[in-house]
């Protein structure tokens, strides 16, 4: 069977900010639960005070600068992305250990 690919995008780390940070755990451990031998999820994220909290998840990872919407948008500004990559190509870009490092 084909791996199905997940990007999942998660940008505030405000656990007092009106439910947008409960509304991620959920939705962390729901990809968190999906079997891991058909979905293949990388998790994006702008705060780096998901990293600590992401330690707790068996899933891929990839720190996104918060360069505001356009700076998401084309990634692949910085090197070593490529000069036209987009959320998407640059979140497959994770390395198979999950450090966010290209492949």
């Amino acid at each position: 069977m084909k791996m199905k690919k997940i990007a999942l995008f998660i940008e505030k780390f405000e656990p007092e900010g009106g439910g947008s940070f409960q509304y991620n755990q959920i939705m962390l451990d729901a990809v968190a639960a999906l079997p891991k031998d058909t979905f293949s999820v990388v998790v994006g994220y702008t705060s780096e005070l998901w990293q600590d909290y992401l330690a707790g998840y068996e899933l891929k990872e990839v720190h996104i600068p918060n360069r505001g919407f356009w700076g998401r948008a084309r990634l692949g500004m910085d090197p070593p992305r490529p000069a036209d990559g987009t959320l998407a190509q640059n979140l497959s870009l994770v390395s198979s250990d999950g450090q966010g490092s290209p492949a």
